[in-house]
């Protein structure tokens, strides 16, 4: 049986792989948004947050303890260091309204005013 010969393939052609690496080696490293651990620390605050809002009612019918005290935690939270940061890139801005609106969900409260001046914050950040 005789082997069909293999195509030659051009050596000066990049691989897409290769091609990565050079726009890669174009783009400055940029240090990561402080923003985003601030985001991260109130993901934990929200997820506890969850987390005690699952547990049944007290025996007098109200709200457990656990519940009310991770709810002001987390406004907290929103209202001291995350509204005293701002974002400095696109990524925080991004990640900053999409955890605002998560927050505001969770809470199911008016932060109208909270909401604001996380628009603030995110109008303050430079595209380029």
């Amino acid at each position: 049986m005789a082997q069909t010969p293999k195509k030659p393939q051009l050596e000066a052609s990049p691989t897409l792989r290769d091609r990565a690496e050079t726009l890669r080696a174009r783009v400055p490293d940029r240090p990561a948004d402080p923003i985003l651990a601030v985001i991260r620390d109130g993901r934990k605050l929200q997820a506890a947050c969850e987390k005690a809002r699952a547990l049944p009612n007290a025996p007098d019918g109200g709200r457990p303890q656990a519940e009310n005290e991770a709810t002001d935690a987390l406004l907290d939270h929103l209202r001291s260091p995350l509204l005293e940061s701002s974002p400095s890139t696109p990524v925080g801005a991004i990640a900053l309204a999409r955890y605002a609106v998560d927050v505001q969900r969770l809470l199911g409260v008016d932060l109208s005013e909270d909401m604001f001046r996380v628009l603030e914050l995110i109008a303050r950040v430079r595209l380029a």
